[in-house]
């Protein structure tokens, strides 16, 4: 009823329009025809004007003519001044009437002219009516076209959630390839549907008193189309189930997978370990040939060898590469040699003469070596390249192993006691819980190994470098470290009682907690920077090398706790086998 009421409006308005449109064209034809009078008027009044002149002045001139001949001779008749009086009064009485004439005829024009003005301004006060109704419709008609506009806005903003929506689904179609097709079919209609509703919004623009009618289609295109949306999702959570059970489906083929490649690493070994084997025999022969040459040369009262059997030990020691073999039916996690433990056993245990270990040493490598739990007490192993090898449990007391590259082994529980492993290079090594007891291991290199909980009582390190090593909870009671380097050394929560640390380098370590009682840290380089706490270190029966030195200490480092409060230093200097020193002793 509201449309076809506005409907009706504008037609009414475009009514009045055309009938003020025809009055308009009617005005100005009245006024053309006003203004073809008024010139034609003109025209007349100036032809009658210089025609009454021309035609009334030529008596007067001819009356003045006479009477101005006349006069000269006095003799002025009386005919002459009739003629001239005549003249005169008739000229004087047609100017009266002309003037008269003049003066009636813009009067009249005014009044003529006033009442075309007064009809004039009646019609534009009608057309001024008229104007202001229009404006009033047209007013209504924006107020009306602006909600439109709201509603359109309205339906603007779903299409863009609706869009959202459309591209959200986009995003999961787009991983699901295996079911894409039929989804696309859906799309399909879709976006013909969007289709139709983009025309429609065209013819919309255009035809805006259509409006009405064309938003109850699309009220029903948007049901269609929410319905299809419905259906979409219906389809996708299908799709979305599918997929799940597909990478189901994927993972346990994946698992396979692993299980199978596992198990062609594990043949891959095995068929290397079976290759191993095969050179096992030869070891077996040249083992047969050493106990022959060495059961040859007793005779001679030598147990040496000859170079050309050494190279050829060198050279099998050489071909002996470390593989990973199964074990509980799995992989060993880092490859190694068992046979070059089993050629080293079978060496040291021929009982042969120093000089031939050491030239068969300095020629072999017995890297990656299998060495679990084996008994090489008093073995000679000076320059013995064992880099990486597998001494876990392995007992290696009093052993000789000067100069030897410990380089990366793992010596987990290992014992070590009593051996010499001088100029030793132990870098990176694992020992925990070995046992290093009076071992000698002076300028031997130890830097970032791990000796957490290790034994190492009574143990010689003078001049060894043990960077950034760390001996948390170890036990280092009476060891000895003169001249060591101990730059970012882990020494926390160790027993270091009277450890001999003289002139050793003590940057940046960590003492916290330790037990410090009866150190011997005269000449000691202590230089700690912010961050690290000597977390009450006990220092009773602490050798120092200045009465001061707890100033020197404080200066440089951050000690949590007054030490000056539970210790004081000697002053009387003391002097033992080691030099002079003064005592750190508590309160």
């Amino acid at each position: 009823m509201k449309e076809s009421k506005n409907q009706n409006e504008l037609d009414q308005l475009k009514r009045i329009n055309d009938q003020l449109i025809e009055e308009n064209e009617v005005l100005r034809e009245q006024l053309r025809e006003l203004q073809v009078k008024s010139s034609s008027t003109k025209f007349g009044k100036w032809f009658a004007k210089r025609a009454a002149l021309v035609y009334m002045g030529k008596g007067l001139k001819g009356s003045f003519f006479r009477l101005y001949s006349e006069m000269p001779s006095r003799k002025i008749s009386k005919e002459t001044l009739a003629d001239l009086s005549a003249h005169l009064v008739w000229r004087l009485t047609r100017i009266g009437a002309i003037a008269f004439f003049v003066a009636v005829t813009p009067v009249l024009v005014l009044v003529i002219q006033t009442q075309l003005m007064n009809r004039q301004t009646d019609m534009l006060e009608k057309q001024t009516i008229l104007l202001n109704s229009q404006t009033d419709l047209f007013a209504h008609q924006i107020s009306q076209i602006d909600t439109q506009n709201v509603f359109i806005s309205r339906q603007n903003d779903l299409f863009a959630r609706q869009n959202s929506q459309v591209d959200s689904q986009n995003v999961l179609i787009s991983n699901q390839n295996s079911l894409f097709f039929r989804q696309i079919g859906q799309m399909d209609a879709q976006n013909k549907y969007i289709q139709t509703q983009n025309d429609l919004f065209v013819e919309e623009l255009s035809h805006i008193d259509r409006q009405s009618s064309l938003f109850d289609k699309q009220t029903a295109l948007f049901e269609q189309q929410i319905n299809q949306i419905d259906k979409q999702n219906l389809m996708i959570e299908e799709q979305t189930h599918l997929s799940k059970t597909q990478i189901g489906q994927v993972e346990t083929q994946n698992e396979l997978v692993k299980k199978q490649t596992k198990s062609i690493l594990q043949q891959t070994e095995l068929i290397e370990a079976e290759r191993r084997g095969s050179v096992g025999s030869l070891m077996g022969t040249l083992l047969d040939r050493v106990d022959a040459e060495l059961q040859q040369n007793k005779l001679l009262k030598k147990r040496q060898l000859s170079p050309e059997l050494i190279g050829r030990i060198a050279s099998l020691s050489q071909s002996f590469k470390p593989y990973r073999y199964l074990q509980n039916d799995s992989l060993i996690a880092k490859p190694i040699s068992p046979e070059k433990g089993q050629l080293l056993l079978s060496l040291v245990q021929s009982k042969m003469d120093h000089k031939s270990y050491l030239v068969i040493f300095n020629q072999s490598n017995f890297n990656y070596a299998e060495l679990t739990g084996t008994q090489l007490t008093k073995a000679y192993l000076n320059n013995i390249r064992l880099r990486e090898a597998n001494l876990e449990r392995a007992d290696l007391s009093n052993a000789n192993l000067k100069l030897a590259d410990l380089n990366q082994i793992d010596g987990r529980r290992a014992f070590f006691t009593n051996a010499t492993l001088d100029g030793a290079d132990l870098s990176n090594a694992d020992l925990r819980g070995a046992n290093f007891e009076n071992t000698k291991m002076r300028t031997a290199i130890l830097n970032n190994a791990n000796l957490i909980g290790t034994n190492l009582r009574r143990a010689d390190l003078d001049g060894a470098e043990l960077q950034k090593t760390n001996f948390k909870t170890a036990d280092l009671d009476r060891v000895k470290m003169k001249g060591a380097n101990l730059s970012g050394t882990d020494l926390s929560n160790t027993n270091l009682q009277k450890a001999d640390l003289r002139t050793s380098i003590l940057q940046l370590t960590d003492l916290s907690n330790s037990d410090l009682r009866g150190i011997n840290l005269t000449g000691a380089k202590i230089v700690v920077s912010k961050g690290v706490n000597l977390a009450f270190p006990n220092l009773d029966g602490a050798k120092v090398d200045a009465p001061d030195w707890f100033d020197s200490l404080i200066e440089n480092c951050i000690i949590d706790g007054d030490l000056k409060a539970i210790f004081e230093i000697n002053p009387i200097q003391k002097e033992d086998l080691f030099g002079k020193y003064y005592e750190i002793r508590k309160r």
